[in-house]
């Protein structure tokens, strides 16, 4: 049987919300989100399926709890999971360089798209513009999170972990 979920807000929503009021998500909140975000990817993972598009318009906060919606692009990771007929499919500040090149992809891509989501709950904005992503690829992807973990003061060390291996930050 299909859950019904009353639709509230979406986690762009509550972002564009906050930017709105000058102020960007605490550690704990990002961290729970997160988690709970985690535990729905990987339920998709083990069944097979990858994402492709984890961002935060498909997220909707129901009960205060985060729900991934929008499969519409998923794929089984059995099959081609790389993009069709030579168009990228996904939204690009989201996506890995693997996709963004139309390059074959996995559950790791969906992670790394929620190390971006989680820069956008603590710094507050984007971390990229896509047209810079398809001109720099990966090497812009790194300033940014390096900016990012400059902020680490104000940080826990655990949630600046998390954003490291999310990403795959070398260095």
């Amino acid at each position: 049987a299909m859950e019904y979920v009353d639709v509230g807000r979406t986690l762009a929503d509550l972002e564009r919300d906050r930017v709105r009021e000058g102020r960007w998500f605490a550690w704990r909140e990002s961290r729970a989100l997160l988690e709970q975000l985690l535990d729905g990817l990987e339920a998709a993972h083990d069944a097979g399926i990858v994402h492709r598009d984890v961002k935060p318009d498909n997220v909707i906060l129901s009960g205060g709890e985060p729900l991934l919606t929008d499969f519409g692009l998923a794929k089984s990771l059995g099959g081609d999971v790389a993009a069709t007929g030579g168009r990228i499919l996904g939204t690009p500040t989201y996506m890995t360089p693997e996709q963004v090149r139309g390059r074959p992809v996995d559950g790791r891509t969906d992670v790394y798209s929620l190390g971006v989501i989680l820069y956008e709950l603590l710094a507050g904005a984007r971390p990229l513009v896509a047209a810079t992503l398809r001109e720099k690829g990966y090497a812009e992807i790194q300033r940014i999170i390096k900016a990012l973990l400059a902020m680490g003061a104000r940080l826990p060390k655990i949630l600046m972990l998390y954003v490291k291996n999310l990403v795959f930050l070398d260095g």
